[in-house]
């Protein structure tokens, strides 16, 4: 009985280790970051790196090409992706009324025989709101965006976070 008592005490220890050990990586989880983002990055840069130094360019030369190499890409990526982002944030907004109106033809009648749930769903008040306020809907986040930033912390967190990776990575 003693040793079965000792293996429960075994594993109650290692519970209790798991949970301070992800308690702590949740605390320190905004100073990791970029650690754990440079680490990545430079996992997945190594090969064209080793890959240049075999063809009689420096480490480090070659390390700032893939640097620069790796920025060019993430921008164009960026270039590329925000007009589809946009492009297909406006086709959600113009296809909302039909996903609500499935919503009240099909999936409320379901709740209700299923769940015994009765919901009431004006479709038209939705829709007249939306049509009303997702044009305003921008200029609300543009008001608010200065807000959340004014006191510059959170700016400041996000430049230090964005100097410290290259940083890492080199």
């Amino acid at each position: 009985m003693n040793s079965k008592h000792s293996e429960d005490q075994h594993y109650l220890w290692w519970i209790i280790l798991i949970g301070v050990f992800g308690a702590l990586i949740y605390l320190l989880s905004p100073m990791l970051t970029p650690f754990l983002l440079a680490a990545v990055i430079a996992y997945i840069c190594n090969p064209l790196v080793s890959w240049l130094s075999v063809q009689k360019i420096s480490r480090t030369l070659g390390t700032v090409l893939v640097m620069l190499l790796s920025l060019g890409v993430f921008t164009a990526m960026i270039l590329v992706m925000m007009p589809l982002f946009e492009k297909e944030i406006m086709r959600l907004v113009e296809r909302t009324p039909d996903y609500l109106e499935t919503v009240k033809s099909q999936w409320i009648p379901w709740l209700k025989t299923t769940l015994g749930i009765d919901l009431q769903l004006n479709v038209a008040m939705l829709r007249q709101a939306l049509a009303e306020h997702w044009k305003s809907a921008g200029g609300v986040a543009a008001k608010m965006l200065p807000s959340l930033t004014s006191g510059g912390i959170v700016v400041l967190d996000f430049l230090m976070s964005l100097l410290l990776v290259p940083v890492v990575l080199f």
